[in-house]
């Protein structure tokens, strides 16, 4: 464990937890910003705005990275912020209400499943 990385209460790093962990939350962690990512994409590429696809693949690198790295985990708030306003701007445009309502839904679920591994390592 480097000197940059918090232990947890059983003194493991983040990185270092235990590959049941990694199967029972991470897969769905990613699986959820995946879902998130693509809901929101699809609500703005359908109707021809890009500059929302762009911005919806940055929240979900930003999503990523909050999960990979330790020096970043407090970037999972911000991840959720951004799946929740690009998700509102779907629905005030009346674009694709399902695609918002599924980013948005997909957001909190990765912010949950973040801080729930967060307290189990």
């Amino acid at each position: 464990m480097t000197s940059t990385e918090e232990a947890g209460p059983d003194g493991m790093a983040a990185s270092e937890a235990p590959p049941a962990l990694n199967a029972v939350v991470v897969a769905p962690l990613y699986a959820a910003a995946v879902i998130a990512a693509v809901a929101l994409a699809l609500g703005y590429g359908l109707y021809g705005l890009w500059n929302g696809v762009v911005l919806t693949f940055l929240v979900l690198s930003v999503a990523v990275l909050a999960t990979v790295m330790s020096w970043a985990e407090r970037l999972a708030g911000l991840a959720f912020t951004g799946f929740v306003l690009l998700g509102a701007v779907i629905l005030m445009q009346s674009h694709g209400r399902v695609w918002g309502l599924l980013g948005i839904v997909g957001g909190l679920t990765t912010w949950d499943l973040h801080h729930f591994r967060r307290r189990l390592v």
